[in-house]
């Protein structure tokens, strides 16, 4: 933050960086550790047409020195106008939760992951996927991290990690089951992989996108807990593919009138290859 000094009423003289880059407090550090108030406002401190700062004792020979250049460095005079502050981290010069952290937590650029707050989704769920993709998921891998129960093992594979959403026989069924209904895009063997492919969609692909990952994600999670917490395990391989068209169809009224129509055929898809499993084959 800068800030552009006006009448100096709403900044403090030692604390604020009114005066240049830093706090006058950087400046003269041995000047303010003796002053006496180091709340003083920049107003105060500028009186009878001067600057004048009470120190709790005389200043020595080179804090006198320090003080005379302090002072000679300080601006002849204050404007009338409120002080204006700018976010330097914004080209705006506006303060934004997104440049902070940005400057916070610099890293990577997750191209994919920009789109995922705007999609059609309640909070909760874009939550648990933002989780998912930095995996920070509550899985039993993090929960022993913090001396938790449970060994975080797919209790059909006995295989840590996220291998739940990708390589479990139960995750590879709904996958199969969706790229035959969907189409070739949505196949992938990781989570990098597919999100590196779904990163090239672009326009209203994405808000659908992010609804059906969600969905799938969700099955499998709860698919996973259900297995792991209450030893309930899938009595068919399709109530999966139930699950997972249950949570689109509960989303369907937080998707825009704009994309109903192509999150309808994509519906319509789905049930017409859900149906073709529910039918016996010709002997």
């Amino acid at each position: 933050m800068s800030i552009s000094i006006g009448d100096g009423r709403d900044s403090l003289f030692w604390l604020d960086p009114w005066q240049g880059d830093r706090p006058l407090r950087h400046e003269a550090p041995e000047l303010f550790a003796i002053c006496a108030d180091p709340m003083l406002l920049v107003a105060e401190a500028r009186r009878g047409g001067e600057w004048q700062v009470a120190f709790r004792r005389n200043l020595v020979d080179a804090e006198r020195a320090s003080w005379e250049a302090l002072r000679d460095s300080l601006p002849l005079s204050l404007a009338q106008a409120p002080n204006s502050l700018t976010w330097r981290l914004a080209p705006s010069g506006t303060f934004s939760v997104g440049s902070a952290y940005r400057a916070l937590f610099s890293g990577p650029v997750l191209r994919w992951a920009s789109p995922l707050w705007k999609a059609p989704l309640p909070l909760k769920i874009k939550i648990f996927v933002w989780l998912l993709l930095r995996d920070r998921l509550p899985s039993g891998v993090e929960v022993a991290k913090r001396f938790g129960p449970g060994d975080g093992q797919c209790l059909l594979c006995v295989v840590a990690g996220l291998h739940i959403f990708f390589s479990c026989p139960a995750a590879r069924f709904l996958w199969n089951f969706l790229r035959e209904a969907l189409g070739p895009d949505w196949q992938a063997s990781d989570l990098g992989e597919f999100l590196e492919a779904a990163a090239n969609h672009t326009g209203r692909r994405k808000c659908l996108f992010w609804m059906v990952f969600a969905a799938m994600t969700c099955s499998l999670w709860n698919i996973r807990n259900k297995m792991v917490i209450e030893r309930v395990f899938l009595r068919h391989a399709s109530d999966s593919i139930f699950k997972f068209m249950a949570f689109l169809q509960l989303w369907y009224p937080l998707c825009r009138q704009r994309d109903r129509a192509r999150l309808d055929e994509m519906l319509d898809h789905l049930i017409v290859a859900s149906r073709r499993l529910a039918t016996p084959s010709a002997r």
